[in-house]
């Protein structure tokens, strides 16, 4: 009777274990799926943040690039009218949009100077796009620097967090912080 118990018992365990490996695989597979999904729904809201401007559009495009240009370090490289842009070069109208194109050449100096982080300048000069959407608003769009300083690591991520906080200092007109949802 004790051996049948064992065999008995020793069968349920090996059934346990496939049991469990199961759950165990097929809980990944789920997990997996369903954190694509999520980052596939929400990848535009994180890496993208708009913001409603309290002026006009061309009020905020003047406050805008003046605090830039009176902030230390930062300076504008250009304001390109991207509606006219656009039109002169096959679109059709879309509407008031600027985008203004800023820079520090200390932190720019601080991630270009490293070989390593040379392809980084894909991401400069920075830029804020201020357009009027329909419903009449003035907004102000910006990549989401909190959310890019995450991706990188060591000297790269203390850099982009500190650009990252003067952008925010830029943007306090309009109460703006960043976040990552």
């Amino acid at each position: 009777m004790l051996i049948l118990i064992k065999k008995v018992y020793g069968g349920l365990l090996k059934m346990n274990k496939v049991i469990v490996t199961i759950v165990f695989l097929l809980g990944l597979v789920i997990g997996t799926i369903t954190t694509g999904i999520l980052i596939n729904l929400s990848a535009e809201r994180i890496m993208f943040k708009e913001i409603v401007s309290p002026y006009d559009f061309e009020k905020t495009v003047g406050v805008l690039t003046k605090r830039i240009n009176d902030t230390k370090n930062w300076h504008v490289t250009a304001v390109i009218d991207h509606a006219k842009e656009i039109k002169n070069h096959g679109g059709g109208d879309i509407g008031k949009m600027k985008i203004v194109q800023y820079c520090s050449g200390k932190f720019a100096y601080d991630v270009l100077s490293n070989d390593n982080r040379k392809k980084m300048s894909v991401m400069m000069p920075k830029s804020f796009s201020i357009y009027k959407k329909n419903d009449g608003k003035v907004y102000i769009a910006i990549m989401n620097g909190a959310f890019i300083a995450k991706i990188f690591r060591g000297e790269s991520y203390e850099i982009l967090e500190k650009v990252s906080l003067e952008v925010e200092g830029l943007l306090n007109f309009v109460n703006f912080k960043y976040n990552l949802f």
